[in-house]
């Protein structure tokens, strides 16, 4: 018998926020003429999974040789065209070692406005497979081994339509996506009809709609949040904002980069269910950015950046490319500002610079049974150098109390390649588990467990079970505990996901029991 394991990954170290270096130094160049890149476009669009789609290569790489992976995606009335040709987005590409594709709505666009070929986030109900398909456009870009992505640095970013459907994409799918940067894009689950409403008109339970909605999307997969990060942006010349703009009139061409349209306050709420969800403070002061073309405050959990609002200056409902040549209609349309910041290249350095993934090492574990012997091996692979590697043996209890340790953790020496192998002799007729646990020097711990390893003839198991309720009637009934008014699986401690575990009557999540007194988030396997 054999049989591979599944990846677990836990928080690695807090990195420094990027500063200094090209991309700020292409910002400085007022007025200059976007330089031609050594990397290159795909030589025509691409149409995958529905979507025609420019793929930009860079010559320049992660500091692993990999290529980090950029969804791109165009608003309303904007095409990927226009991105492509305008938004900068090759000296954000070359700047970060990123490949960066630029999906086209195509045929599918959303019906409540067909002339704008916007993408459709209406409802966050995928009634045009729009999130489905750049889920599984991501997956087939991570499967082309001559782009060289690095899978820990998976991000999707958007402006307008494309940040709503960005944040869709982020919530359905957090376990693909390791960050996202949505600029001035109303709420996950919002109607999209209510894009350019006034604040006032912005729903009060926008944000708890907005969390339910994003923790119903991520399903069992709602614990990749811990490691996920987000940038939330928005013009200062937007609606509502500090310095609002141009109002625009349908066919208005004389405030390209600086019309007013969708109100700030859509930003603010994305930031509040980011903060449910990852379970963050709020953001700190605020502090300039990239050259003085805008300014960050930062919202942390335990210490580490997970959340960012961007005010960009000088920029209305627009792309900000930064490419230092004057707005204008003609480079881009009137929702691309070529002044100031180059957004891609600004949002993309960021979610790199402060990925929660990137440093935790790859363990992958094989096992196979002989008598009663259990055989197990596999490889650790990390860019940080590996400071240990242990084995820990589980025995199954057959009185109820699920797997418990049996004996010390081995200590394990990795060959060629990050391989290594062992056996653990076993009494017969049992289940059994192995966890393969590897660390970093920079603390950063990745590990890969195998269970449920029959040997002889094991007893039967506890049935998983699974139960829906609201978090504070989990700790209510057992299977949760509170600790500073969040919620906790009991066994597993994961935080519970709903309302980012919030202990209340007013967010729900479902949990498992796979074991005795062991509870874990989402459904039975």
């Amino acid at each position: 018998m054999s049989m591979s394991s599944t990846l677990h990954k836990q928080h690695p170290r807090s990195k420094p926020a990027r500063a200094g270096g090209i991309a700020l130094a292409f910002a400085a160049m007022a007025g200059a003429v976007a330089p031609a890149w050594a990397g290159s476009w795909n030589a025509g669009k691409e149409t995958i999974d529905n979507h025609p789609t420019w793929i930009y290569t860079p010559t320049s790489a992660l500091a692993n040789g990999k290529h980090a992976l950029v969804i791109a995606l165009h608003g309303c009335a904007q095409t990927n065209d226009d991105l492509k040709s305008w938004g900068n987005l090759a000296a954000a590409a070359e700047n970060n070692g990123a490949v960066i594709a630029v999906p086209g709505v195509g045929s599918k666009v959303w019906s409540g406005n067909t002339s704008a070929a916007c993408w459709d986030y209406d409802g966050a109900s995928d009634a045009s497979g729009h999130i489905a398909d750049l889920v599984s456009l991501t997956q087939d870009l991570l499967a082309r081994g001559a782009l060289n992505i690095d899978s820990r640095h998976v991000y999707i970013v958007g402006l307008s339509s494309g940040a709503s459907v960005a944040l869709d994409v982020a919530c359905k799918a957090p376990n693909l996506i390791a960050g996202v940067g949505a600029l001035a894009g109303p709420s996950v689950g919002s109607a999209q009809f209510s894009a350019t409403v006034d604040q006032s008109g912005i729903l009060s339970s926008n944000v708890s709609n907005a969390v339910s909605k994003c923790n119903s999307l991520a399903g069992a997969n709602g614990s990749y949040f811990a490691t996920q990060i987000a940038n939330l942006a928005y013009g200062e010349k937007d609606r509502n904002a500090e310095s609002p703009g141009c109002t625009y009139l349908s066919g208005s061409t004389s405030c390209p980069g600086q019309y007013q349209l969708v109100s700030k306050k859509w930003d603010s709420d994305n930031v509040a269910m980011f903060q449910q969800i990852y379970g963050t403070g709020t953001p700190g002061s605020a502090a300039t950015v990239y050259n003085g073309t805008g300014e960050t405050s930062t919202a942390t959990a335990g210490g580490v950046p997970r959340i960012t609002l961007t005010r960009v200056y000088a920029v209305g409902h627009a792309w900000p490319a930064g490419s230092g040549q004057a707005n204008d209609a003609s480079k881009g349309g009137v929702w691309m500002a070529q002044s100031g910041m180059n957004y891609g290249d600004y949002v993309i350095g960021w979610l790199i610079a402060n990925n929660r993934r990137a440093d935790i090492p790859s363990v992958a574990l094989n096992i196979s049974v002989a008598a009663t012997t259990i055989h197990y091996s596999g490889t650790v692979a990390s860019t940080d150098p590996i400071q240990g590697t242990q084995a820990q043996l589980y025995a199954w209890n057959a009185s109820g109390n699920g797997y418990q340790a049996s004996g010390q953790p081995v200590n394990l020496s990795l060959g060629a390649g990050g391989s290594y192998g062992g056996d653990f002799s076993v009494p017969n007729n049992n289940w059994y588990r192995i966890t393969v646990t590897a660390t970093t020097t920079a603390n950063a711990t990745g590990s890969a467990t195998a269970a449920d390893i029959g040997v002889g003839s094991p007893p039967a198991q506890w049935q998983c079970n699974t139960v829906t309720a609201t978090n504070y009637s989990h700790v209510q009934n057992g299977r949760a505990y509170d600790n500073g008014g969040y919620a906790y699986a009991k066994g597993s401690n994961q935080r519970l996901a709903g309302g980012g575990g919030l202990d209340n009557t007013f967010y729900s999540s479902t949990l498992s029991q796979s074991a005795q007194g062991y509870w874990i988030n989402g459904s039975c396997p």
